[in-house]
């Protein structure tokens, strides 16, 4: 019960004696296991009171002219002291105080090296980190993210003495910055710092951690929330690698289902008439080839935003949205009923009749497709001599599209199908329109006036197509840009 040195002096003394030492070193033994047993159980000593166990500990077994593991079997006390540690860790880690990261490692590895023996300090890293758990699933189910982070800190570094991996269970420091960055973001934060914490949680391999997926998760729905994105969108892939850049992308849209309706849309819309416009002969129809659905959240943004001011312009004139009768303005329009079928497949907002919306075509070079998928609509390219004057022009028939279309490499021809809020129609079924009522006027009544697009009805004067003509770029979206062949 004396002090160790008490001990060590008479197993110098035995020795120098040369005495039988096998009784002694039993004694030693329990001596050693006695003070052991006491310090780790001890809530008052600091975890130093047990460095200075087991180094007297091998003193004693110096004494006795044997190493520590000879004296006695220490593996019972491998997760004794590996629980005692844990414990000091976490009363460190969880004080309001700041503490000092490398001596509260220093402290755990001290322990662990003067256990002198690979087996007995692997058998130590299982039981610390089988302790270690609990308390660590205990910080992440209570979102106590400032001690989490410091577990995260004093594991990392704490591995890191070892030449170890973290445990698969536990985030890395990447994956704690993830945590905390989602965390402010969704706690008021702006929409660039969404997209900051989306982008850094990809990059911290947010996938292998259930927290961190959760969490991903949120602030993806609360970004879509935000920029008013189709169900559809996949975030991730939009915003890349960089917070900054743009959320943009193209994808093939697959499946029987979806290409068999774009087809119909191609066939149903065909009418099969030739105007001045055409160069060549008249195909005998055409052949979907492939489908690609513009993601472009800025543009979409933009036209979402007036869509809305459409809707509600539009309910100050009664009837101006949904029209009610177009049969006034020779009938329906042709892409109506598919093209809330396609919305509708391809899991996207369906078309709101309270801003006159429908899906449309717009025939152009396949150069220009890409540019006004990735950049939209700009004006500066509107031709001013148009016969409505200066606008983005849309039609309803996939054979009046045609005839402004060029081939890619592979002779496939681009129609971009368009969403576009009419709003309230400014109908104008004049022979020529560019003088009756001029190309100013119809510009203006949209720019300055009360309507929003111009339908000039050819259809009705020349028995040709209706056209469908906007001046504000935001209220049309290139949708999707469909490849096609010409059949004979």
């Amino acid at each position: 019960r004396g002090p160790p040195e008490v001990l060590q002096g008479i197993l110098r003394t035995a020795v120098s004696w040369q005495c039988d030492l096998t009784r002694l070193r039993e004694l030693a033994w329990h001596y050693v296991q006695s003070a052991l047993s006491n310090s780790c159980k001890s809530k008052l000593q600091p975890l130093s009171r047990v460095v200075e166990v087991l180094d007297a500990a091998q003193e004693i077994a110096k004494a006795g002219q044997v190493d520590l593991p000879s004296l006695g079997d220490m593996s019972p006390f491998t997760a004794p002291l590996a629980q005692r540690t844990v414990r000091e860790v976490q009363e460190t880690l969880q004080s309001d105080r700041d503490y000092p990261l490398p001596a509260c490692v220093n402290k755990a590895k001290e322990v662990r090296t003067k256990l002198r023996s690979p087996v007995l300090a692997k058998s130590f890293d299982e039981s610390f980190w089988l302790g270690f758990r609990p308390w660590y699933d205990r910080l992440v189910a209570a979102e106590a993210t400032s001690v989490q982070t410091k577990a995260v800190e004093w594991a990392a570094a704490f591995s890191e003495q070892l030449g170890q991996p973290l445990p698969p269970w536990m985030m890395n420091k990447d994956q704690m910055e993830a945590l905390k960055l989602m965390q402010a973001a969704l706690h008021g934060g702006s929409e660039d710092q969404l997209r900051q914490a989306v982008v850094f949680a990809k990059q911290a391999d947010y996938k292998s951690d259930h927290q961190l997926v959760q969490m991903y998760d949120e602030a993806v729905l609360k970004l879509k929330k935000l920029k008013r994105l189709p169900s559809g969108w996949e975030v991730t892939d939009l915003l890349g690698d960089e917070a900054g850049g743009k959320m943009f992308k193209k994808v093939d849209l697959k499946g029987d289902a979806m290409h068999g309706l774009f087809q119909q849309l191609l066939d149903s819309t065909n009418a099969g008439i030739v105007t001045r416009d055409r160069a060549g002969a008249m195909p005998r129809g055409y052949r979907l080839e492939k489908v690609e659905t513009v993601w472009n959240v800025d543009s979409w943004g933009l036209y979402m935003k007036r869509v809305d001011a459409i809707k509600e312009q539009c309910g100050r004139f009664e009837g101006a949205a949904p029209v009610k009768d177009w049969s006034r303005w020779s009938g329906e329009v042709a892409t109506a009923t598919i093209g809330s079928q396609i919305l509708s497949e391809a899991k996207l907002p369906p078309l709101m009749g309270s801003a006159n919306e429908f899906l449309m075509f717009h025939g152009t070079k396949p150069e220009a497709a890409h540019s006004i998928a990735e950049n939209h609509f700009d004006m500066a390219f509107a031709c001013k001599t148009g016969l409505f004057g200066a606008g983005v022009y849309l039609c309803e028939s996939s054979s009046k599209s045609d005839e402004y279309v060029k081939p890619n490499d592979k002779g496939h021809f681009p129609t971009i199908v368009c969403r576009v809020a009419l709003g309230r129609v400014n109908y104008i079924a004049s022979a020529d329109p560019t003088t009756d009522p001029g190309r100013d006027k119809m510009e203006g009544s949209c720019l300055r006036g009360d309507y929003h697009s111009v339908l000039g009805d050819r259809k009705k004067v020349r028995g040709t197509y209706r056209e469908f003509i906007i001046y504000d770029h935001y209220q049309v979206y290139p949708h999707f840009i469909v490849w096609y062949s010409r059949i004979g």
